[in-house]
């Protein structure tokens, strides 16, 4: 109702607001660097994404017996709809993930970010990458076993109390 105050019609003023979005993302001032590796940060938070909803989708329907593993594995795979999908988006999206950090870190190590303007970001960076390595590990390694839990946790306690 409010264009018949204005006098303009709203596909005009839905133009109009189209037209000044697309000036505004031409004319934005960028940097003379920017290129395709800027996004590998965002496609490292988009891959942590994917594992994170597969792992719980997942987590949902395995159960951690030491001599009954596989055959919830197979359930998963064949009873759980779209199961197989979610399992191979899970085991691949890992290899994806960490090969997209590895550009991340690569891109910053070849732009120099480590400088000292830059160092903290770049060592809170190096920290969130060894805890994953360390995340990796430990499930790779040491799947057998309650205790296992135990000691992950509480090596993420005293972690998460050291940054602080």
């Amino acid at each position: 109702m409010i264009y018949f105050l204005t006098g303009s019609s709203p596909a005009n003023s839905y133009s109009s607001v189209i037209l000044t979005f697309f000036r505004h993302i031409y004319y934005y001032p960028t940097p003379s660097n920017l290129s395709y590796f800027w996004s590998f940060g965002f496609l490292s938070g988009l891959f942590l994404t994917f594992q994170l909803v597969t792992g719980v989708i997942l987590a949902l329907h395995y159960v951690s017996l030491s001599d009954s593993a596989f055959i919830f594995v197979e359930h998963i795979m064949r009873d759980v709809a779209n199961g197989w999908l979610f399992r191979y988006i899970h085991s691949n999206g890992a290899s994806f993930f960490f090969l997209v950090v590895y550009f991340h870190i690569g891109r910053a190590i070849y732009y120099r970010l480590y400088s000292f303007e830059n160092l903290m970001i770049w060592v809170f960076g190096i920290v969130i990458f060894f805890w994953w390595w360390q995340q990796l590990l430990w499930v790779m390694f040491f799947r057998e076993g309650r205790w296992v839990f135990e000691v992950q946790q509480l090596l993420q306690i005293y972690f998460l109390w050291f940054l602080l």
